[in-house]
């Protein structure tokens, strides 16, 4: 079970490596697919409160889009170690949680998130649909938190 006391340090700890490898994703993909400098990947997030003025607030924007990124990692990190923390059983099949919270958070991230921040929605685009589902989200973020748990027993007895 998970105690109050180790909850916030979990997702201080998982947060961190699912931001850091969610981010650099991004930043790889939209760098070889369409040259997009990590900056402007940074301040992509931070137009979710910024809106298009994101786009010219220089490095302020990309570092206050740096710190949102982590402090949503945290959060989604939290959710995920209390839920397996108070259901052991998820942790049977860690593959099989983790894909399927990596498809919840991008979920809840495109279709609740994005659409109440100020950020204007992107255009369609498949190829970074796909990636964005299956590699940043699945591998990197929830199958990611699963492997995590289970390296540090978290739902097992």
């Amino acid at each position: 079970m998970t105690t109050a006391s180790t909850l916030p340090a979990r997702a201080v700890r998982w947060g961190t490596v699912i931001a850091l490898l969610d981010i650099a994703s991004a930043m790889a993909f939209w760098a070889a697919y369409r040259g997009v400098s990590p900056l402007r990947i940074l301040q992509s997030v931070a137009a979710g409160v910024q809106g298009k003025a994101a786009f010219t607030g220089g490095g302020a924007s990309a570092l206050l889009g740096a710190a949102l990124h982590l402090m949503m990692a945290w959060a989604i990190a939290g959710i995920f170690a209390w839920i397996v923390g108070t259901r052991p059983q998820l942790m049977r099949h860690p593959l099989r949680t983790g894909t399927l919270a990596g498809l919840v958070v991008y979920a809840v991230m495109n279709f609740v998130v994005m659409p109440l921040s100020q950020a204007t929605p992107p255009r369609f685009d498949l190829l970074w649909v796909l990636y964005s589902v299956a590699f940043s989200h699945v591998v990197c973020v929830g199958i990611c938190l699963a492997l995590l748990a289970r390296r540090e027993g978290v739902g097992q007895a």
